[in-house]
């Protein structure tokens, strides 16, 4: 997500070993900070998105959808719920009879 807002991947380094060590250690990048014209409360919405630990980080893709749409004040798109395999079956089904 951070990559889309900014243009670049928010940590640099050239070796998997420099990314980690950025990714690990390094402090979470602001996207106002490197990109003029984000707005700045969506700062804490992508420190979350990065957190360091998973625990931290918002508990589904919804939940972290809606949070951005809050900071941005804009209607968050509605995307339908994934479809289970059972789910297809069954539609192929009533497709096919």
């Amino acid at each position: 997500f951070y990559a889309l807002l900014v243009g670049r991947p928010p940590y640099p380094g050239r070796s998997l070993a420099q990314l980690w060590q950025a990714h690990s250690h390094g402090p979470i990048p602001r996207p106002s900070r490197d990109r003029p014209g984000i707005p700045a409360r969506l700062d804490s919405v992508v420190a979350r998105a990065l957190a360091k630990t998973p625990e931290d980080r918002y508990p589904t893709c919804r939940a972290f959808t809606a949070a951005a749409a809050e900071a941005l004040d804009i209607e968050p798109s509605t995307v339908p719920e994934a479809a289970t395999a059972d789910a297809v079956a069954t539609r192929l089904d009533s497709v096919q009879a």
